[in-house]
């Protein structure tokens, strides 16, 4: 399907539709593998503040279904005041702690009633959503937000006709409304990006974009004239170019070493305005399909250009041979700013600013095929620069692009965080909608966060003289978290929204017989002031078990919504596969009688009642 078509079929989606597959909230995922995750806490007032967002909630389903729930800032939600008991088990206040320490008052990052925990259940002010009625100045940070992650790296990657960056969302919906300022701040560290045709022209026709031509076996891939070389998209101004493009003004083109690339294999030179900067043969170094094909390694050169200088003209050559792939790609990258004063920078933009936007993330190099990660830090000044904005300014939004766990040592100084995920090319139009409320952030975490890296349970994927031991068995993601009784940063199955939810009663049964489906029915109510979604979610657990066993595994969940102030009851099928486990005498899969836990909550470490069901032997027990 090319981008036309599906722009068509995108365009006759509804607004709710279009938001459920920008996140990804979409029924054909696998579960926990849709939307965006949030946490928010209750931020210190600030002088000026004309009024308070609304509380914040919970986000989407764990599963094919997309769903936003329950708050977890300022106080633990879904519980009464005074235990409701129910058949088969109660309902828990805030002061009764979950296993593992999950879901205790002052919990980083999952039920913290404030800012490093130190905020009562009072009504403190939330920073999501953002009511542009509130602001003036809104300060867009990082430079993720003007070159955003939208996919993986690889071959997971295609070429979209064009891509919406957070920095061009927000700037649309606050148009008329605010002011908004970009800094920035220091690069990520990233390798060269592609020289895009918002900085290029093809020399001959004046077109946005470069000509290739062949010569034998020699071919000149493109010929690109910069239009001429100024800052990333999203800075300086715009003006058309008397060939008809757009172009980049030459006053706010950054003077000093520009570093051009070209990435292929075989010979391959590179010149700027008929001096040669790069001439080598490289060969080719691996078989990979996608780094031959797809995305060869670059080689590159640098050269000092003045701001003073014509636009400058780029030529590069490669050599195609034989089985090494016809992928040439032109990079070209500014000069880098100091990361000190681009921190500095950022810092005095959100002083000034009424709410600070920061966005961060991992790079292609980060999350691709073909390449294993060696830590789980977002690189570069990107901590720094999180920390350093959210001491100045308590409205402090981080938004973070990632394919996979990364480590947030920030996430109790920041008012709120956003896990954007790689949400494709309307990301910014996405979550701009999602920033200021016109969409709840709609997703539940399909794995366990750590803090860092040496908190994670299993890190060792490599084998030892031939041999992998799987020591952990079944203690994997969340179950290594609950067997090592420590808390992880988010637990598996978390998420946030913007309304609150009361578990008012649970009706589980008493006994059920092996090898048939049971229902546990949960009756909620939404104690906010807007409609919204909650994710239940059921857990069991067999603490006398004559085989081993995790000490809490996921069994079922389901999403529902209400309006304001409405109750609705949440239907939550536990099937007969999720009581089995793996008979090695019998070879065959085999369901325990006997007593069992059964627990629901919002996440694997936010649980809200706990009551026990016993397992009967049926005509067939497997």
């Amino acid at each position: 399907m090319d981008d036309r078509t599906l722009g068509r079929h995108i365009g006759k989606l509804t607004l709710e539709q279009k938001v459920r597959l920008l996140t990804g909230a979409t029924t054909w995922r696998t579960a926990g593998e849709d939307g965006i995750a949030l946490r928010e806490g209750p931020r210190r007032p600030r002088p000026g503040d004309a009024g308070a967002a609304e509380p914040l909630g919970s986000g989407a389903g764990p599963g094919g279904q997309g769903g936003t729930g329950t708050g977890e800032g300022g106080r633990r939600q879904g519980t009464s005041t005074a235990p409701a008991r129910r058949p088969g088990g109660r309902l828990r206040t805030p002061s009764q702690a979950s296993p593992a320490g999950a879901g205790l008052p002052g919990h980083p990052g999952f039920a913290a009633p404030g800012r490093r925990g130190r905020f009562g259940p009072a009504q403190q002010p939330r920073v999501l959503p953002l009511d542009p009625a509130e602001l003036s100045t809104v300060a867009v940070i990082g430079a993720h937000a003007a070159s955003s992650r939208t996919q993986g790296g690889g071959s997971a990657g295609v070429f979209p006709s064009a891509v919406v960056t957070p920095l061009a969302g927000v700037r649309a919906r606050l148009r008329g409304r605010a002011r908004l300022v970009h800094a920035p701040g220091p690069t990520p560290g990233a390798a060269a990006v592609p020289l895009g045709t918002d900085r290029c022209d093809d020399p001959r026709s004046g077109a946005p974009g470069g000509a290739a031509a062949r010569s034998g076996r020699v071919g000149e891939r493109t010929a690109r004239r910069a239009s001429p070389l100024g800052p990333p998209a999203g800075a300086g101004s715009a003006s058309r170019s008397p060939h008809g493009g757009d172009q980049r003004s030459a006053a706010v083109a950054p003077d000093g070493g520009w570093t051009f690339g070209v990435r292929g294999f075989g010979r391959m030179t590179l010149t700027v305005d008929g001096d040669t900067i790069l001439d080598g043969v490289f060969p080719r170094e691996t078989d990979d399909p996608a780094v031959v094909h797809v995305s060869p390694p670059v080689q590159q050169a640098r050269t000092e250009l003045t701001s003073k200088r014509r636009p400058v003209h780029l030529v590069p050559r490669r050599e195609l041979v034989p089985g090494c792939g016809r992928a040439t790609v032109v990079t070209a990258a500014p000069p880098e700013p100091d990361a000190e004063s681009a921190v500095a920078a950022a810092v005095e933009a959100a002083r000034e600013a009424d709410a600070a936007i920061v966005v961060v993330g991992t790079t292609e190099q980060d999350d691709t095929e073909g390449r294993d990660r060696s830590d789980l830090s977002l690189g570069g000044w990107q901590n720094d620069l999180v920390r350093a904005v959210a001491a100045v300014n308590r409205r402090t939004v981080v938004v973070v692009y990632s394919g996979g766990p990364v480590e947030m040592p920030w996430r109790e100084e920041a008012g709120a965080v956003l896990l954007a995920w790689f949400p494709g090319q309307e990301a910014g139009a996405g979550l701009a909608d999602v920033l200021f409320g016109l969409e709840e952030p709609g997703g539940r975490l399909p794995t366990t966060w750590g803090t860092c890296l040496e908190d994670t349970p299993v890190t060792r994927t490599r084998p030892v003289e031939g041999r992998l031991e799987y020591a952990e068995g079944l203690h994997v993601g969340h179950r290594a978290w609950l067997r090592a009784g420590r808390a992880p940063a988010f637990w598996f199955g978390h998420g946030l929204g913007y309304t609150t939810w009361e578990y008012e009663a649970v009706d589980a049964p008493a006994r059920v017989t092996a090898g048939e489906a049971s229902t546990v029915r949960v009756r909620l109510r939404n104690t906010g002031a807007r409609a919204g979604r909650e994710v239940v979610q059921v857990y069991v657990a067999r603490p006398e078990s004559a085989v081993e066993r995790p000490v809490r595994w996921f069994a079922g969940y389901v999403a529902v919504r209400a309006e304001a102030g409405r109750t609705v009851t949440a239907e939550v099928e536990v099937a007969p596969r999720a009581l089995r486990h793996w008979s090695q005498q019998e070879c065959a899969w085999s369901t325990e009688p006997g007593p069992y836990r059964l627990t629901v909550g919002r996440s694997a470490g936010d649980l809200r009642w706990a009551g026990e069901v016993t397992v009967e032997r049926g005509a067939f027990i497997r």
